[in-house]
């Protein structure tokens, strides 16, 4: 039994014996002999499948090793994955609700403005970024952001999908080191 007014899940039986998720509410209602209570039952069957869908990409979204964040229109983070706080090295905790300008980057800002035109102009945009570790430690990252819209089409906020390169960015520079100082070499 359950409080009149109060919402419930149950499962409903269809024709064929297959059961469905139902959300139930019942709401009295007075009539001359008494009263009598209001059954609204409705089919859930496609919300369900929707949560489960979701349920599912969030746990992807928590698995892959690529940092990905979420920034509404005034750059405060919405969403961090455990990609971001293993690279980053901050917490989503840390972090939901602040500025990334004011915490993955220092010094000059012109080439975030740049990126940030090109994101709402063109809806997106990819290529390097230089940002900083929670320990002050410097990482390159290859950065897809990507402009989110919301159900009337207006921008809500921006997908950011960075993946480490510093390594590799490293391995090159050494390697180019080695060219210059072989040229150097074989001109004496």
């Amino acid at each position: 039994a359950s409080e009149m007014g109060a919402e419930m899940e149950l499962f409903g039986r269809r024709k064929d014996g297959t059961e469905f998720p139902t959300d139930i509410v019942l709401s009295p209602i007075e009539m001359d002999d008494g009263t009598n209570a209001l059954a609204v039952i409705r089919d859930i069957t496609e919300r369900k499948q929707a949560e489960h869908r979701v349920r599912e990409l969030a746990a992807l979204l928590e698995k892959t090793q690529d940092a990905i964040y979420v920034r509404d229109l005034d750059q405060r983070i919405t969403y961090w994955n455990r990609g971001a706080e293993r690279l980053y090295g901050w917490t989503a905790q840390e972090v939901i609700g602040k500025r990334a300008v004011d915490f993955l980057y220092k010094g000059d800002s012109s080439q975030l403005l740049e990126v940030r035109k090109v994101v709402m102009e063109k809806g997106e945009w990819m290529g390097e970024v230089r940002q900083l570790t929670k320990s002050g430690k410097q990482v390159i990252v290859q950065s897809r952001q990507t402009l989110l819209r919301d159900q009337h089409n207006q921008p809500c906020s921006t997908l950011n999908i960075n993946t480490d390169i510093t390594d590799k960015k490293q391995i090159e520079a050494q390697f180019l080191r080695a060219q210059r100082m072989e040229s150097i070499g074989m001109l004496a």
